[in-house]
């Protein structure tokens, strides 16, 4: 045991003192006490005398997997603190160190050396303790195989919140080793020893499950198509890691450069302006001059007097001649009722603004929408979605695997990152299209109109492009009906010529022994 810098100056304080109270009870200094002091009555050593904290050795208190792996990992730290003091002071690390028999609870080492040992607890030696536990947290726990992908979907996510790329990769690697330390898979996806027959194996299956779930779309597909060119990162996770970081750190550096370039070219100008969403519309044309520079401080005067001017219809708690957050005594209740009267509010001005062109989201929101625009897919802005969202909790974002770029009115790409899945009833004169499962893009912006896309108005059976062409190739027909010119028509078209012809045909065939009466008959017939 090992006193800390203070007990021992406090030990050789005391010990100075009965030696000093010794002489003056006896008036003779024992020989056994001969030592020297310092100004300050402290003992003078003649060895130094190293202080160090009491380390103590970690309690295994249970047989369980999930107890075992944490006992393994205080254990190293444990043996890792007790060699280091060892290095300095020059002790015996055997001498030094608790044994693993010593650091079991006496009742759960005289079971393991009855069941798992079959010995007396008297022989049981610490290298026996020690493959039994690494035995235990190598196996699966209960003999049971888990879900691999599902349990590495769940829980290996590389925290993106960590810049340092290098520090971003090693912390995902370490979660990756603890992960399978936890659920006992390192005969699995450890690491282990190379000389071990089932090495390449499990670092075949290590290597492909580090690359299945790398955080960021660029940075996954990078490394697939690296692992092609390179087929040691499928089998080698030390050139996995190196590949990984330098690859992290490339893709990192440019994003920081176009960061920087977005933000030194950024657009000079009203950006408050609203904007309208469609694929192929025209460039908007920019005001040059010296009057676009007068008109340009405007929108900042116009929100200014926005916030100094009342609401229109006043409080929405006491209707005063101010806004809620400015009303003193309103209690919380009285503002959750103002924002849910306010978002009611919102939902007629929508209703309102739809009109006949309307559709319903989710039967709880109703929104005009747009089936012209030419968008190869359906468009909505991320403020309809918060709106659902608070009307239906059910509706979810999904990440998009591949970002889709979206042309806005003033000719620029849009990246859209996320999409969602809704019902839609279109609103017409004859009555409602219901749509289900319609998969929408969302796209940053302050509009309130969904944009319904060519994919589905093709489900629906219209193609305006179809519709066109068979409108152009209409247009060239005659108005008879068939596609043939006059000039090209045989024949007579003088009645009167005609007439003289069935006279002559009538002639003939009394001439050939027609019936004479039934001639009149027959004449009816043919002039009529």
């Amino acid at each position: 045991y090992f006193l800390s810098a203070p007990e021992a100056a406090a030990t050789r304080r005391g010990r100075a003192t009965a030696a000093k109270k010794r002489v003056d009870l006896h008036g003779v200094k024992p020989s056994i006490m001969k030592m020297s002091t310092d100004a300050n009555g402290d003992v003078a050593m003649t060895v130094p005398q190293p202080v160090f904290e009491a380390i103590q050795p970690p309690s295994l208190m249970a047989w369980d997997q999930a107890s075992l792996v944490a006992w393994v990992r205080q254990r190293r730290q444990y043996e890792a603190k007790v060699r280091n003091r060892c290095a300095i002071t020059g002790e015996r690390f055997d001498q030094v160190v608790t044994s693993i028999r010593d650091s079991i609870e006496p009742r759960i080492l005289e079971h393991l050396a009855r069941f798992v040992l079959k010995k007396k607890p008297d022989s049981v030696t610490d290298e026996d303790l020690g493959l039994a536990i690494t035995r235990r947290c190598s196996s699966l726990q209960n003999s049971h195989i888990p879900d691999i992908d599902q349990l590495f979907g769940d829980r290996l996510k590389m925290d993106l919140r960590i810049e340092d790329t290098e520090a971003r990769i090693l912390d995902y690697f370490v979660l990756f080793d603890k992960i399978v330390e936890d659920h006992g898979l390192n005969g699995i996806s450890g690491s282990g020893s190379e000389n071990e027959p089932t090495y390449g194996e499990r670092m075949k299956l290590r290597c492909k499950t580090l690359l299945k779930y790398v955080a960021l779309d660029m940075l996954k597909l990078g490394m697939e198509r690296l692992a092609i060119a390179k087929p040691v990162l499928k089998k080698d996770d030390i050139a996995l890691y190196e590949a990984l970081v330098e690859r992290a750190r490339e893709q990192q550096h440019y994003h920081l450069l176009s960061q920087e370039l977005r933000m030194t070219d950024k657009p000079r100008g009203n950006t408050n302006s609203k904007k309208t969403f469609s694929t192929f519309k025209p460039r908007a044309i920019q005001q040059q001059g010296p009057s676009a520079n007068r008109l340009s401080t405007k929108p900042a005067r116009k929100e200014l007097e926005k916030s100094c001017i009342p609401p229109r219809d006043g409080c929405l708690v006491c209707s005063g001649a101010h806004w809620v957050k400015e009303y003193p005594v309103a209690s919380e209740a009285d503002k959750e009722a103002a924002l849910q009267r306010m978002n009611d509010m919102k939902n007629q001005r929508l209703r309102a603004k739809a009109g006949d062109r309307a559709a319903i989201m989710n039967n709880v929101l109703e929104v005009p929408f747009r089936a012209d625009t030419g968008a190869d897919c359906n468009v909505i802005t991320r403020q309809i979605v918060h709106e659902l969202q608070k009307l239906d909790a059910g509706v979810s974002i999904v990440k998009l695997a591949t970002p889709i770029e979206v042309e806005v009115a003033d000719g620029r790409l849009v990246q859209c990152y996320e999409q969602c899945e809704v019902d839609v009833q279109l609103l017409t004169a004859a009555g409602p299209v219901h749509l289900r499962h319609v998969t929408c893009v969302i796209i940053d912006g302050d509009t309130d109109e969904l944009l319904v896309g060519d994919v589905t108005l093709k489900s629906l059976g219209i193609d305006v492009d179809q519709l066109l062409e068979q409108l152009a190739s209409k247009s060239g027909l005659n108005s008879d009906g068939d596609d043939l010119p006059d000039d090209d028509i045989d024949g007579l078209t003088n009645s009167e010529e005609i007439a003289g012809c069935l006279d002559t045909l009538l002639e003939a065939a009394k001439a050939a022994g027609f019936p004479q009466h039934a001639m009149a008959k027959l004449h009816d017939v043919v002039m009529a």
